[in-house]
């Protein structure tokens, strides 16, 4: 699913504090389903894909699913995306680096 030019190396231990906080997320019913790609050099370090296509759609969210980017949302939820990532980037960069170094 990933592109032919980016090289896979995942960390199961970032893997799995995001699948549980996407499935946080979703139990506290603020997400839907979601991808999370994480890439480090062109080099894919986590991919994590949880919960349904829509709160109509409930075919599960794979890694091959394919979200539609130009719903009249989707700018609005991509700023908020990038801006939560901006917050928390530091976390998961030191959770990635703390899971290396053990």
């Amino acid at each position: 699913p990933f592109s032919p030019k980016a090289k896979v190396s995942r960390d199961s231990t970032l893997e799995s504090q995001l699948l549980h906080k996407l499935q946080e997320l979703q139990s506290r019913k603020q997400l839907v389903g979601a991808q999370v790609v994480v890439l480090r050099d062109k080099e894919v370090i986590c991919s994590v894909a949880h919960g349904t296509l829509s709160t109509i759609d409930a075919r599960p969210v794979q890694e091959q699913t394919r979200f539609p980017l130009l719903g009249a949302t989707a700018g609005l939820a991509g700023l908020a995306f990038l801006r939560t990532l901006r917050r928390k980037s530091g976390e998961l960069i030191k959770a990635a680096e703390d899971a290396n170094m053990k």
